[in-house]
C-alpha cells in the first residue's frame, strides 16, 4: 500500500480530534507483530498522550490501520 497524497486543506480537525483519533488508532496498531519495525516505532512514538499530531502523521496512522486492521 503506497502512502496517501494529501491535501491539508482536507482535514478539518482541531489538534484535540487529532490527537483523539490517534490515540484510538494506537491502541488499535498496538501489538501487530507483523508491522515494520519503523511502522512500530512510529505507532510507539505517536502513542504519546503529549505527542502533537499532524495532520499527515493522523493520515499515516489512518493508512496503518487499514492495511493491518481491513476486516
Amino acid at each position: 500500500m503506497g502512502y496517501k497524497v494529501f491535501d491539508d486543506s482536507s482535514c478539518t480537525l482541531t489538534p484535540d480530534e487529532r490527537r483523539a483519533e490517534a490515540t484510538r488508532l494506537c491502541a488499535l496498531l498496538k501489538g501487530i507483530e507483523t508491522m515494520r519495525s519503523g511502522e512500530q516505532s512510529f505507532v510507539k512514538q505517536i502513542s504519546d498522550p503529549w505527542a502533537a499530531v499532524s495532520i499527515k502523521q493522523l493520515f499515516w496512522l489512518r493508512d496503518l490501520n487499514e492495511k493491518y486492521n481491513n476486516f
